[in-house]
Parts: structure tokens; sequence; C-alpha cells
């Protein structure tokens, strides 16, 4: 049988993706790529530069802001509701359609972001319903379909995307304001500056604090701003309990979870923060919103700009908290990023970002005990890139923010330089 160990030093010695198919060279996923996209597909883990990655990331946008059902009304006739499913606001609806591509009737079914016929077998998202009717390339498609979105000839998603990304700014804006000018934040921010961390850090994350004893503190301020309560919990910033009563999503510190344009995704969130060890890991809660979703799975903290920040840093560290991030660059530690969604599961719209960043990853790892698991987690986020990827040992419990309090910056800096190649753990 083919235990951890065993499959650690065989993948070493004969390859990662002659074991199992996840281990592959990282690319967009084919469901996001079509076969015309050819300057698209060039990207195999950004070897075609930013050119490459920026066409990735407008494609995977346009996929997220298009609505298929009003695109298709532009060619065909709905003819009935297929049934509705539960969207980002809610219940969504989706239609059957004459296809304008066979001669079948009411075969073609469609969804908010891809349609399907029965019986000429069409399908793809809104891009490829263009291309099909236009008899056009992807590059073609792409322009002439972000085209109609600027000039309000398709509103597609857009509009409902902006209107939850107002109410998280708002709600960041007011927890940043209870944190830094209101009685309530006035303990949080005192535990803040213990830690070293100051104003400019403060602003610079746009950490904010919602107190504890207050379920609905946020709730009555965005219903007094005009937000309705619809429109309140489908951004994400409440949620019903159990007896469907609204309550406010985040307790305790908040870190807000951005992209480079600064519109909110979400929130990280301790509790037990200023009580006790931040550093654990099953303290914080990460609150993000499931609306542009191809945009949020391929976030990192702080979100690069590109093309500034392409090969921006020979290696960066990837932490297992947004809050690791926060207080390495509290130190000057500037190479360390937070991928938001759980990097012990694969993601490789996260690994292409981070491998755009820098030539390296260096990965936090335990000395004590087995540390199989942690690297066959390594193994399955980096793919064939594994010998770009460097093991961080850490000589004091299993996060960085804990060395940094018992043994000072200086030794995380130590660690870090002693980051040794994952190609030589596999190896040993």
């Amino acid at each position: 049988m083919l235990n951890r160990r065993t499959f650690i030093k065989t993948a070493a010695a004969v390859g990662l993706s002659s074991i199992v198919p996840v281990f592959q060279p990282l690319r967009v996923a084919a469901s996001d790529v079509n076969s015309n996209a050819s300057v698209i597909q060039s990207s195999d883990s950004i070897k075609g530069g930013t050119q490459s990655l920026m066409a990735i990331e407008q494609w995977e946008n346009l996929m997220d802001d298009l609505d298929c059902i009003e695109l298709a009304t532009w060619y065909t006739l709905l003819t009935s509701v297929a049934g509705n499913r539960t969207g980002v606001g809610g219940e969504s609806l989706s239609f059957y359609a004459h296809c304008p591509f066979c001669p079948s009737s009411d075969s073609l079914y469609m969804r908010d972001d891809s349609y399907h016929c029965c019986n000429c077998q069409s399908h793809g998202s809104a891009i490829d319903f263009f291309m099909k009717a236009e008899k056009c390339s992807c590059a073609t498609a792409i322009d002439g379909l972000r085209s109609m979105l600027d000039s309000g000839k398709l509103r597609g998603r857009v509009p409902e995307w902006q209107r939850y990304r107002r109410i998280l700014a708002e709600t960041r804006r007011f927890y940043s304001e209870v944190l830094c000018h209101r009685m309530e934040g006035v303990v949080a921010k005192r535990w803040l500056s213990e830690q070293g961390i100051g104003v400019d850090t403060i602003e610079r994350f746009g950490l904010g604090y919602a107190p504890l004893d207050s379920d609905e503190l946020l709730l009555d301020h965005l219903l007094d701003q005009g937000y309705s309560p619809h429109a309140i919990e489908a951004s994400g910033a409440t949620f019903r309990n159990t007896r469907g009563r609204m309550k406010d999503s985040c307790e305790g510190m908040i870190i807000p979870v951005v992209d480079h344009e600064g519109h909110e995704y979400g929130f990280c969130t301790n509790r037990n923060m200023v009580d006790s060890d931040p550093s654990a890991a099953d303290h914080w809660v990460q609150h993000t919103s499931s609306f542009s979703e191809r945009r949020l799975r391929r976030l990192i903290v702080p979100a690069p700009i590109w093309p500034q920040d392409l090969n921006k840093f020979e290696e960066i560290v990837i932490t297992r908290t947004a809050w690791e991030v926060v207080a390495l660059h509290s130190i000057g530690i500037e190479n360390a990023v937070y991928i938001v969604q759980d990097w012990h599961r694969p993601n490789p719209y996260a690994m292409r970002t981070a491998f755009a960043l820098a030539q390296t990853l260096i990965f936090p790892c335990r000395v004590e005990g087995d540390t199989s698991r942690e690297i066959e987690a390594i193994m399955e986020q980096v793919g064939s890139d594994y010998r770009r990827v460097k093991l961080l040992s850490l000589p004091v419990g299993r996060w960085l923010t804990e060395l940094l309090q018992r043994q000072g910056p200086e030794a995380v800096r130590a660690a870090i330089r002693a980051a040794t190649p994952l190609s030589q753990a596999l190896s040993s």
C-alpha cells in the first residue's frame, strides 16, 4: 500500500505528474477557456508573461460580469421558466428558449452563467454563446461584450455586484470608525498597539473592530443608510440565525479582503483575538461573499496590481492567516501574502497569482511530528511547480506570529532565510 511517506519519496523519484492527474502544470480551468482563446491558453504557469496573465483575468472578470440569459434575449425568445436556484441575491430563475443554432424549439436551457441545447448539444458560457451567434473569434467576442457592458447595452450582473460592494465598503468604513474613533474600539486599539501594530498598518489594511456585545450594531447602521434588509443579507454583511433573526456576521477584530481596486469581498474576523492567543488558526473566521466568484478565488492579501507587481519579489511567504500578513508587514517583512481560499485545498487560481508575484513560494511547516500531510497539501497546490517552493521550518509552534511573539522579528527573518527547497525535503 502506498502510504504518505512512500508516496512523497516516489513523487520525488519519478515526478509528480506521473502519479496523479492533479499534479499538472497550473492552467486556467477548461470551463473558463474556449478553444479559440489562444492568447489565454498560452499562459501555462504565467510563462506568457504579463500580457497573458492580464488576458486571463480579463476573461474571468467578463465571465463573472455577464448574464447569459440577458445576452440570449438579443438572439432568441425565452419560452418558459425551467426552475429556480439559490443565487447571490436569493433565488434566480433559469429558462427554456428557442435555440438559435438548430431548428429545435424549446431545447435551449439558460442560466445566468451558462447555456445548453438538449438537441444540438451546443453549450458553454455567455462568451461562447456570443462567439457562436456572431461567428467571431474569442478576442473579438471579449472586446465586443465588454463594450456592450460599458455602454449599457448589456447590464449583466454588474449592478448587483456594485450594490453589494457598496454595502461591504460601508461595512468596512463603519468597523474602521469603531476601532479608531469610538469608545467600543478602545480596548482593541490598545491591544493592537501592544502587538506593535501602529496607525500606518491599521490604515494600510483597513483594520476594524466589531464589538462582541452587539449583534445588530452594523445592521442598524446599514438600515439607517437606506439599504434594504434583503440587500444587506445578500451581501454577506449579516446572516439569519436558526430563529430567522438577522445578525451581524462579523465579531471581534476585522481584516478586510479587498482586490487591487479596493473592492471588498468579505472579512477575516477573530472574536477571541483581544482576550486570547491571536495566532490560533481556529480562532479566525472568514466571511466572503459568493458574488464575482472568479475574482474571489484568485485573491491574495494584499492584492497585487498588474503589470507593475509581476515578479515583484524573489520570494514570498504564504501565511496561514491574514493576521500573520499584518504582523509581518508591521515589522517590515512585506513579501508575505495570505491566500483567501484555504491553501490546504487545491486552488490553481490563487497559485497562479502567487507565482506571478514571485519566483519562489515559501510555505511555513512545523518541525515536530509527521509533516507528510502538510507537504502533501503543498504539493497538491503547486503541482509541477514544486521546484519553485521552499519550506520554512518553524522551531516554535505552528505559526509565524508565535515565533514573532516569543523570539522577536529577527528570529522570523532568520527562519525565512533558512527556508529549504521542497525538492530537498522530498528526497531526504
